[in-house]
């Protein structure tokens, strides 16, 4: 009983060559899920990113069909914004089977990276000894293995999609001391993916990063146009997707709950619409009054990026594999719940972990049991999984949408346990 509690106690040192075994074998393991089912994966998003990305270089309308080599199914759900095609052009002379490659192992990288960046500027690998790894140590290489292994990150390597990029763009914001390096790196989260930024880019204006706030959309106009170095008309390019990217969103096409709403977060899965107009009113409205609030400091708290980010889900068109942000704040918290013994916020967000943990065919099957569920249609869109031609209830919208409440609980009843600071810029190379 002795030695059970004294390593609960998390500054207690364990074996070097335990931690170091362990390490690597959670990384194994990891890789092992990430790889195995790599031969048969398509990574689809990535392919039509890539397909598009060349129609574009080619001037050609990467909207029509008869112009993708890759695919040949219609991939406008994709919804690959014009502007980024740059970040895909390194791919495009590869052989597209060496290009899945090269992009998943970034990916991997990337998300190893994006998890000790987040870690370390959350102040929890503060006297981090890496000779003398303790249960500390130890809980936070099982985070890490969590995240890992989670569903939003599991789900964007296996479609190819650049959220990890994304994420770790904005996490690196946080680090850089050089102004020009946060504007790079700002637009690039803009350009790859712009509805990660309705809310976050509002609150840095009203927090006077005016400067950074103009010339990061500066920068971000000139991906926006650089397709007309192609020779493409660029209000014909975005004329096209826009109408083909409306048309998928909400006009019964595949990004709607009806079609493929296995995976899908934002608030649009009431039957009566009424209600999901309502639903993002009320959650822009108390997302505006949040900014508002917090516009005289020059700094966030990781509730208020946790509750900012999980109203931008519900507001736009987003799924799974959009959150691995989210999902990083939600590990913290767990994390600080722990060392303050708040055994309540422990358990919820311990709950949340577990569920976008497991492995999601079990909460696709769960999802689609639900669906045999009396009245379980009657107020609720039943969705679709294409890939198993199944009905399934929208758990994961359902599910996000508490997330949300339990993050406005954290935002204004709990105080905030890392503040991030936006003014570090200093001149590189100072302490």
């Amino acid at each position: 009983m002795n030695n059970i509690k004294k390593y609960l106690k998390l500054d207690t040192v364990v074996n070097r060559f335990f931690f170091y075994m362990l390490l690597f074998c959670m990384f194994a393991l990891s890789l092992f899920r990430i790889i195995i089912p790599f031969k048969d994966n398509p990574l689809i998003d990535f392919v039509c990113y890539i397909d598009t990305a060349t129609a574009i270089c080619h001037n050609l309308d990467p909207y029509d069909l008869r112009n993708l080599r890759l695919i040949d199914w219609d991939c406008a759900s994709i919804g690959l914004f014009p502007g980024s095609f740059l970040f895909f052009t390194p791919f495009i002379p590869m052989n597209i089977d060496m290009a899945k490659i090269i992009h998943l192992s970034l990916n991997i990288i990337a998300a190893c990276g994006l998890a000790w960046l987040f870690f370390k500027k959350a102040r929890m690998l503060d006297n981090f000894d890496y000779r003398k790894p303790n249960v500390k140590a130890l809980l936070i290489l099982s985070m890490t293995f969590i995240f890992l292994n989670s569903t939003p990150v599991i789900m964007t390597f296996r479609h190819g999609q650049n959220t990890i990029f994304i994420t770790l763009f904005l996490v690196l914001c946080l680090f850089c001391r050089s102004q020009w390096a946060k504007v790079i790196l700002f637009s690039l989260v803009a350009v790859i993916k712009y509805t990660m930024l309705p809310l976050l880019a509002p609150a840095l204006f009203l927090k006077k990063n005016y400067l950074f706030c103009i010339v990061s959309f500066l920068v971000f106009l000139l991906f926006t146009i650089s397709p007309v170095f192609c020779g493409h008309n660029i209000i014909t390019l975005y004329s096209r997707y826009a109408d083909l990217i409306l048309q998928y969103v909400s006009n019964g096409g595949f990004n709607t709950y009806v079609e493929s709403g296995y995976s899908m977060l934002n608030i649009s899965f009431f039957k009566l619409n009424i209600i999901n107009v309502l639903g993002k009113l009320f959650f822009g409205l108390l997302a505006a009054y949040i900014i508002f609030r917090e516009r005289r400091q020059n700094s966030f708290g990781m509730n208020f990026l946790l509750v900012i980010m999980c109203i931008t889900m519900l507001l736009s068109y987003h799924r799974l594999h959009d959150i691995p942000l989210i999902m990083l704040i939600i590990l913290a918290e767990f994390y600080f719940s722990m060392l303050k013994k708040d055994k309540m916020n422990m358990l919820i967000s311990a709950v949340f972990i577990i569920f976008f943990t497991v492995p999601f065919s079990l909460i696709i099957s769960l999802s689609h049991l639900m669906t045999k569920l009396p009245h379980s249609g009657d107020f609720i869109q039943i969705g679709h999984y294409y890939l198993k031609h199944m009905d399934v209830f929208p758990l994961s919208a359902i599910v996000f949408l508490l997330l949300t409440i339990y993050s406005l609980y954290l935002y204004f009843f709990k105080k905030e346990d890392i503040i991030f600071e936006l003014n570090e810029s200093k001149p590189d190379g100072e302490t």
